[in-house]
């Protein structure tokens, strides 16, 4: 496998969870659709960083963020987001578009982070990160 940085890719990881305040109810489906991430100001993301997307533990997917962040109050759209996933819709709130790859069954993995919004730290869940968006086009 690859573990070189791909171009474009700032080195960063971050973890995001689907599930805010201990809402059971996944946006994971919601945010997929959208092409988008959602985080919290505390998590600078930015472009060409790479985003673990979670429900629970379980990592599903990986995401490239590729526009710079939007406070999600700029989207009214989004407001039902607050009422139906517990995601705060306020100035601490931010999305930004991404390149989705969805993990195949057999490249889902754990990470036993429990804060849902965090900069991943762990060097092997780094290294797996960047090689699983580097071969994600490898069959």
């Amino acid at each position: 496998m690859d573990n070189s940085i791909e171009e474009g890719l700032t080195g960063r990881v971050w973890k995001f969870g689907c599930n805010w305040k201990g809402n059971r109810r996944s946006f994971y489906d919601f945010i997929k659709s959208k092409n988008i991430v959602i985080g919290r100001a505390r998590c600078p993301y930015s472009v060409g960083d790479l985003v673990i997307i979670t429900e629970g533990f379980t990592v599903k997917a990986i995401a490239k963020v590729t526009s710079q962040r939007f406070l999600i109050t700029t989207k009214p759209g989004y407001r039902f987001l607050e009422k139906d996933y517990s995601i705060d819709y306020d100035e601490f709130t931010f999305f930004a578009k991404a390149d989705w790859y969805e993990l195949p069954k057999n490249k889902i993995f754990q990470y036993q982070m429990q804060r849902g919004a965090v900069r991943v730290r762990k060097p092997e869940i780094i290294k797996k990160t960047f090689e699983f968006w580097n071969n994600r086009n490898s069959k």
